[in-house]
């Protein structure tokens, strides 16, 4: 196994960023890239959910929009390259979901035979394509300047309007923090903009326009 002080040097995270940083790469079945075996892997995970203060979608959803994130604030590669550690993963969350429920309904047992029926032989088979998601624009400055975030759906493009900001500016609450957010109106071509106001230390203050596209696809 990676020892913590390892992984803090290199991605420079905080205690309980790197059991976060475990958890998601053994839920996206990448535990060998930690240096876990699946026994390892499995007692690590259990022992995680034991210990969660709350369980569910929400609390599931937090662990893995929150080290996608600080993998963003990290900036350890390009903005494409970050989505292609194993946080990102499509099956992540899904995968968490289900072992954090199975537990809660059945305790130990649940979760084993959960584990056995997501990984099991040959699963990355039946597993989506991992799709990176790409931004055109910007600088985003202003409306005709808006990132058009290709994003499958309205939950992820907001989600990677943040990636972004993480990327660009660092962590949230310390490098900046959200002043203000709202959707304009359409304008005379018909298009809607979220927009962002971000709040600089040195009290400077940004405004980021997203264009927001009904029909935005992976490109």
């Amino acid at each position: 196994m990676i020892e913590g002080s390892k992984l803090e040097a290199r991605f420079n995270l905080r205690g309980g960023e790197v059991i976060h940083y475990f958890v998601t790469h053994i839920c996206s079945g990448s535990w060998t890239a930690i240096e876990m075996s699946e026994e390892v892997a499995q007692y690590f995970l259990l022992k995680f959910i034991r210990n969660m203060k709350t369980h569910g979608y929400f609390a599931v959803r937090e662990v893995v929009w929150l080290m996608r994130n600080i993998l963003m604030a990290q900036r350890a590669g390009d903005f494409v390259t970050i989505q292609k550690d194993a946080p990102f993963s499509p099956v992540l969350f899904n995968n968490l979901f289900q072992l954090d429920e199975a537990w809660t309904s059945g305790g130990e047992a649940a979760f084993l035979a959960k584990w056995r029926e997501i990984f099991r032989p040959r699963w990355r088979d039946a597993a989506p394509p991992h799709e990176i998601i790409r931004m055109t624009g910007g600088p985003a400055d202003c409306p005709d300047t808006a990132f058009q975030v290709h994003a499958p759906d309205a939950e992820t493009r907001i989600c990677v309007e943040y990636w972004y900001l993480y990327y660009t500016y660092g962590r949230m609450y310390k490098d900046w923090e959200t002043s203000a957010q709202c959707l304009t109106p359409p304008d005379e071509f018909g298009r809607e903009f979220d927009v962002i106001v971000i709040r600089l230390p040195n009290g400077d203050e940004k405004r980021v326009f997203f264009v927001r596209h009904p029909k935005a696809v992976l490109v």
